[in-house]
């Protein structure tokens, strides 16, 4: 069974979610993640301790110049508008 259509990819996608759902609500802090059931032709997903990213960081400039994205001008970015508080630092209308 190498090839799944679409109603077996939705029927798994409903078993993980409802695992997933029944292990949010099951209330033990220590029991383990549920794992989802493995889709044919997919590649297998980090571990807990693992890391699937390949190749170097880059710093924030250099993707951005990747992307072809410009610094955010001061002038691109509007102020926030002060609010009005009370004598106890809430916000007023």
């Amino acid at each position: 069974m190498g090839h799944w259509d679409l109603k077996e990819h939705l029927l798994a996608v409903q078993i993980d979610v409802l695992a997933q759902a029944n292990w949010q609500r099951g209330g033990d802090a220590q029991a383990k993640k549920p794992t989802p059931i493995p889709r044919p032709g997919a590649t297998p997903t980090a571990t807990e301790g693992e890391t699937m990213a390949r190749g170097k960081p880059v710093s924030i400039e250099e993707m951005n110049a990747l992307l072809g994205w410009g610094a955010p001008s001061p002038e691109a970015i509007p102020p926030r508008p002060k609010r009005k508080r009370d004598s106890r630092g809430r916000y007023t209308k």
